[in-house]
Formats: C-alpha cells, sequence, structure tokens
C-alpha cells in the first residue's frame, strides 16, 4: 500500500472483506451439501456387515442354504460391502 492514500487502503480493505464474505457465504452451503450427499450415497450403496448380518438373522432361520442367502443378499442390490476395519478377524499366517 505504498503511495496509496487512506482513502484508497481503507476501499481495497472494505473489497477485500466482501470477497471473503461471498466465499463464506456460498463455501460452507456447498460444502455441507457435498458432506450430506455424500453420507446419503454411502448409506444407500455400501453395505455394512452389521446391518447385513442382523437381517440375515432376522429373516432367514438357521441352516437356511447358502443359494438362498445368495439370493437375499443380492436383493439388497449392494454396490460394495465396506466394514472399514472395525470388526477384528484373526488372520492366520503360514509361514
Amino acid at each position: 500500500m505504498i503511495g496509496e492514500t487512506q482513502e484508497q487502503a481503507k476501499i481495497e480493505a472494505w473489497r477485500e472483506y466482501l470477497v471473503m464474505r461471498r466465499l463464506l457465504r456460498w463455501g460452507l452451503p456447498i460444502a455441507l451439501v457435498v458432506v450430506v450427499l455424500g453420507l446419503a450415497v454411502r448409506n444407500h450403496y455400501v453395505l455394512d456387515s452389521r446391518k447385513l448380518d442382523a437381517a440375515i438373522k432376522a429373516e432367514l432361520p438357521p441352516g437356511t442354504p447358502k443359494p438362498q442367502v445368495i439370493k437375499f443378499i443380492q436383493e439388497w442390490n449392494p454396490q460394495f460391502c465396506d466394514d472399514l476395519g472395525t470388526h477384528e478377524q484373526p488372520v492366520v499366517l503360514e509361514i
């Protein structure tokens, strides 16, 4: 701001304030919409193994043949199955 008058500095500061305000006014709602849509899509397309296990236990009796269980899972039309590492399963390493 060398060589500018005090009035020009105030105008420039006000202009910067308005730009930042505009970014916040539009940026935050857009970011919120993206997050909500992401969660909705994830909930619709990703099959949670705990929900699946509960549904199988509720709908199918023990001893149900494997093809019938597979048909039941396919009726859910999952795109992905991911437990996000929430279930610990023992792994046997063969040496």
